[in-house]
Parts: C-alpha cells; structure tokens; sequence
C-alpha cells in the first residue's frame, strides 16, 4: 500500500510542478518576469496596436485581483486585461502595452516536499493560491487526496511580512500570536472557522509551523516581538521533549520514574499509571531500548534549532539519560553518582560514555545543518 501510494505521490508532485510552469496572472504577480502564449495584441497608451510576442523580456505591470477572476464564469474572462512592459524598466525604449489577460503566462519553479500525505511547498507568496488550487485541482484524480480540513491546510509567512500578506490575500484568515487558542493547532482552527464556508480564501499563520522535520520552525524576526519568537520555539522544543520523557515510563527504572515524576508531575505519573513497563531485571534491553530509541528522539531538535533555544528541551531528555545510567547500575537515584560521573555518562562510547546525550552536542550538530 505505501509503495503504491508513494509512486502515485510521485506522480503527483510531477504533475503539480508541470502545471505551475504555465499560469495564469493576477495583481499578487505584479513585478514578475511573464511571457505571452504565442502572440498577443497589445495596445500602447496612444491607443496603438502593436503585437507582443513570447521572445519579448516582459514584466507584468498591472492585472486583475484572483478575488474579480473568480467572480466571472470560464467564458467571461476574455474580457479582462493585463499590463505588461516590454523591456527592462530602467531602458528608455521600454513601453507599456495592454493585452488580453488570458494571453498572459508566468512560469513557476516550486520546491515541494512529501512524505506520505503531508506535502509542504516553499515558494514566493504570490505563488501561494495557484499551487493551492493546483494541488486540489489534480490531487483527488490521481492519488485520491482531498484536502477537506481547512485548519490543516495552511500558510506560515513570518510576521514581519503580515502587512504585505494582508494587501496580497485581503480575503485570507489571518493566525497570529493573538489569536485564541490554547495550541497552535486551536488557533489555526479558530482561523479556519472565520472563513465562510466554501471559501477559497486562505488561512494564514504568522506563529509558525509546530513541527517540520521533527523540529518547530518560526523565524527569527528582528526588532520588536523577537523575544516572542524565541519563547515560542523554546516552548515548542520543551512540549517535544516532555512528551519524550513520559515515554522513560516504559523502561521500568525507579531511578527514572522519581525523577521524571519529580519535574513532570501529574503528567507523567498518570501515563505511567497506563504504562507497559520492562522488569527491572532486564537491565541489557533497558539500556538499549533506551540507547536507540530515547537517546536519539530529538536530535533533529539539536539539529535544526539554534543551540540556545534548544538546549533546555535536550536537557530535560539528557537528565533522565543520566538516571538510566544510575538506575541500571542499581542506584536508586542520579544524586548518588558524582557529578563528574553524570557529566561522562553523556559522552559518546569512545571517551567512555555510557549514554551520548544532546544538550552538549547540540552547537556543532546545529552548524552541520545550516
């Protein structure tokens, strides 16, 4: 089933990068490199008639918004109208000509991303609705994907851009740090229920994107909210790393279990209370669970987020990576094994660590990354 899934997802993303190489224009465009289908007639400010052709450098000048191309039916359209100038702007030579919209052509290089029905794409903001549109138009017939839930069809645009977005899409929901909610996911629903139904407009998300690639992303806007930034992508990295340390639960370590009871409190007492345990006896399989499957959960925190915003989640898991360490050498508590102990419990095998934690890998993990 996901072979062929993803060999139909292949497909589709072929099919989507095809259809935005040749689009249709509108006032989000303006400012883009454009060419004509064929020939075109364009009509100069004299009211002169002069062809335009697809060989010409032309840049798009003026064009209907998407909300006035909407409003008409397929036929309708052969009434609008577009601006080109045809020639550099800062060339004397270079004119202004009106042709026919539907004439009008913009080609698109998308970056997308897939794994299984999650599909990202990067791209400028005036490519937002048509790769929207696009991926809806074709989804359903070639792979069956319906992307019905609106709250999870969304937008991230950093904040420093909200005035641009909010002239670009003034039909669109717009999420932001105010927006209430208590998740991000809750603010985006609550976005999504401001949309009249059957709405083609978009929701966008100035708080960020809570997990891409295993790790939150938000930029880093300069100036005045910088720190709201930071504490977002801080909070984000600490809600991952507790849900990993209730998930120590299974390894059935009295050292463990008192510790993360101690920082995580009810939380992690009642996924315990529900939690499939090993016997303390399997000390061999304890630590490996622990080495391969814990040990490693958030490196693509420690990866993808500067050091500074990540290092108190990695710690969080590398504190309960020591208490492993003690309790498997049957030390009912981390406090009773020296702190110079602790410290190279964490270092890789080769310096004689038991268990290589994060926290102190994390800068250069970082810089590997960027």
């Amino acid at each position: 089933g996901p072979l062929f899934f993803s060999l139909g997802l292949d497909e589709l993303l072929t099919a989507v990068r095809e259809a935005m190489r040749d689009l249709t224009v509108d006032s989000t465009m303006l400012g883009q490199v454009v060419r004509v289908a064929g020939s075109a007639d364009g009509r100069l400010a004299s009211g002169a008639h002069i062809p335009v052709t697809d060989d010409l450098p032309l840049t798009l000048v003026a064009a209907p918004t998407y909300v006035e191309i909407d409003a008409l039916m397929e036929d309708a359209r052969g009434t609008l109208q577009a601006s080109v100038r045809v020639g550099p702007a800062a060339d004397p030579a270079s004119y202004i000509a009106v042709v026919p919209w539907g004439s009008v052509r913009l080609r698109a290089e998308v970056l997308l991303v897939a794994y299984l029905d999650d599909i990202y794409c990067s791209s400028e903001a005036f490519l937002i609705q048509p790769y929207r549109r696009t991926l809806r138009a074709i989804a359903k017939s070639l792979v069956g994907l319906e992307f019905t839930s609106v709250a999870k069809n969304y937008t991230y645009v950093p904040r420093c851009f909200a005035a641009e977005v909010r002239a670009m899409f003034p039909d669109a929901s717009i999420v932001d740090d105010g927006t209430p909610g208590a998740t991000h996911m809750d603010q985006l629903r609550h976005g999504a229920s401001r949309l009249p139904a059957g709405s083609r407009g978009l929701l966008v998300t100035h708080v960020g994107m809570a997990k891409v690639m295993g790790a939150p992303f938000r930029a880093l806007c300069p100036g005045e909210g910088l720190e709201r930034d930071i504490a977002w992508l801080v909070a984000r990295a600490d809600e991952q790393a507790v849900g990993v340390a209730k998930l120590f639960a299974h390894i059935g370590l009295k050292a463990i279990d008192d510790l993360a009871g101690e920082r995580h409190g009810q939380g992690y007492v009642d996924y315990k209370a529900h939690a499939v345990s090993l016997p303390e006896s399997e000390t061999q399989v304890q630590m490996l669970l622990t080495r391969y499957c814990l040990a490693t959960r958030l490196n693509c925190l420690a990866r993808y987020l500067p050091s500074a915003i990540s290092q108190h989640a990695l710690r969080i898991v590398d504190d309960l990576l020591v208490a492993a360490v003690a309790g498997c050498a049957g030390e009912a508590s981390p406090t009773n094994l020296t702190a110079a102990t602790q410290g190279r419990a964490l270092l890789a095998m080769r310096y004689g660590g038991v268990l290589p934690g994060a926290a102190t890998t994390a800068p250069a993990q970082h810089i590997s990354s960027v």
